[in-house]
């Protein structure tokens, strides 16, 4: 492969954070979270990662899928609640979750549409025969991350291509390149479309009239957006491309406040058609979540919880609704790779076949069976053949090895209850240089996560059609094939994209 200029790593490595730099690939320190005084780049692959292109598109094609049949598991309240029954004693995430759906269930929100914004998470698996298939580790319905620093890194890595390894960008780019991916626009799309759906009027009486009053515009007092935020925000910057996004398709006419989920139970209240309302004077008309996926992130000092219900009983469209972020829990995915479950809320078989060939092995703990006892003492004597996963999000929590075989020998079947087993993939092995701030970049095995994003708008009366995004786009994390875990905030990844041929031999030759 010829190359445009002659270039040493170092210098290679050094372009590259300047453009990481330059357009935004930033986080703030672990040091000063809530500062941007200081920052770095955030940790990200030299290179694109080769990536099977036949499992990249059958992960792209299965979204619209996936979006709908985690909306419909959303809406089914008993379903959600029977099947966290046996875990909200041990896990105060799932019981507040749990306790806020039924008391609004008891209390409905006169919210008119639902919005669906996902991360659905895959893995190349290879399996017994060599062949490369391709596997869901999890799906995100909340605080879904890395879209703006995702699109960036796509830029950084065409960037390089075309200035260093110029050929192969420009001779053959449709064959090896998917097409460019922009998570953040389409994140940005799904949220302003949502708004736009907030601001629908005769609903009741005449629903096309309402659709076209605004046409494809605002109204010129619109309701604001409240994005809701941790205390820590070390991940700004992946939140200020959306956020930008939003300006540019609104026109820079909509206000969006970020305000941590800890200080709002003073701010917001209902007004008699439970609208909410920022500070006794702005109207919100969407909530995005940035926060609230993890145990430690409610306070019971702050009064979260009281403050989450509160939100759920309005009229505004949150991003997501409680029930949609209970269905993204650990024992749901389990639950869900049961055909007879699937069929409930997917009408066609096909579409089930082809959840079900993305789905690894998983099973849920706690019950004392003796299919349940064979599967555990296999992950007791073959702890390196499964996952145990809790119900944590947010990166981290797993567990892997002799670890595994330590808790299936010690907890109880109560507390077992709160965790599942996940078949351990085999993931596809490949090579790139890991560039992480301060720490030397140098060519490592690795192994990739793909991510596909997409939205969904539904109206829960069942008078508007159905508003899926007209485009999926995709985000890749790798890390170091030794490495368990994969957050990018967490440290254990990287940042990465897609190209479809291996091209390994022709980017590190010569590198020194």
């Amino acid at each position: 492969m010829e190359r445009n200029i002659s270039l040493d790593k170092n210098t290679l490595v050094q372009y590259a954070k300047d453009f990481a730099l330059l357009n935004g690939l930033a986080m703030r320190t672990s040091e000063n979270p809530n500062s941007s005084d200081v920052i770095e780049h955030a940790p990200f692959t030299l290179f694109p990662s080769y990536f099977d292109e036949d499992s990249f598109y059958f992960a792209k094609n299965l979204q619209k899928d996936i979006q709908m049949l985690y909306y419909k598991v959303s809406q089914d309240v008993p379903f959600l609640i029977d099947t966290h029954k046996n875990i909200v004693n041990h896990d105060n995430l799932i019981r507040g979750l749990c306790d806020t759906l039924t008391k609004v269930s008891l209390d409905p929100s006169p919210q008119k549409f639902d919005l669906v914004l996902q991360r659905s998470d895959y893995m190349p698996h290879v399996n017994k025969n060599g062949k490369i298939e391709i596997k869901q580790v999890e799906v995100n319905n909340i605080a879904v991350s890395m879209g703006g620093l995702g699109e960036v890194v796509s830029n950084l890595h065409r960037n390089i291509l075309d200035i260093f390894y110029k050929n192969v960008i420009l001779n053959q780019q449709d064959v090896f390149l998917p097409p460019k991916t922009n998570p953040a626009t389409l994140c940005a799309e799904g949220l302003v479309t949502a708004l736009k759906y907030y601001h629908i009027i005769d609903y009741n009486n005449d629903p096309n009239k309402g659709m076209l009053l605004y046409g494809n515009l605002l109204p010129v007092n619109s309701a604001c957006i409240l994005t809701v935020t941790e205390d820590e925000s070390r991940n700004i910057f992946d939140q200020r491309h959306i956020e930008a996004e939003v300006q540019r398709l609104t026109n820079y006419n909509v206000k969006n406040f970020r305000i941590p989920l800890s200080q709002l139970n003073s701010r917001l209240s209902l007004d008699d058609n439970k609208k909410l309302i920022l500070d006794k004077k702005y109207e919100i008309g969407l909530v995005y979540y940035r926060t609230g996926y993890s145990e430690n992130q409610y306070n019971d000092t702050t009064k979260d919880w009281d403050t989450r219900l509160l939100i759920e009983k309005s009229a505004a469209i949150k991003c997501p609704s409680v029930g949609l972020q209970l269905a993204n829990t650990k024992k749901m995915q389990q639950v869900l790779a049961n055909r007879g479950i699937l069929e409930k809320y997917v009408d066609d078989n096909d579409t089930i076949d082809r959840i079900l060939k993305s789905f690894a092995g998983l099973w849920g703990l706690g019950e004392g069976s003796d299919e349940e006892k064979k599967i555990v003492d296999d992950a007791i004597g073959n702890p390196d053949k499964y996952v145990l996963k809790p119900q944590t999000e947010g990166g981290g929590g797993n567990y892997f090895g002799e670890d595994i075989a330590r808790l299936l020998k010690s907890l109880s079947l109560d507390k077992l209850k709160c965790y599942i087993l996940m078949e351990k993939l085999n993931p596809l092995l490949t090579k790139n240089i890991l560039v992480r701030p301060n720490q030397e970049a140098k060519v490592n095995q690795v192994v990739s996560e793909l991510g596909i994003y997409g939205w969904l708008i539904v109206d829960k009366s069942n008078i508007f059609p159905n508003k899926n995004c007209t485009y999926y786009s995709y985000m890749m994390r790798t890390k170091e094939s030794t490495t368990n875990e994969g957050g990018i905030c967490i440290g254990a990844a990287c940042l990465d994209s897609i190209i479809f041929k291996d091209f390994e031999k022709d980017f590190y030759r010569d590198l020194i």
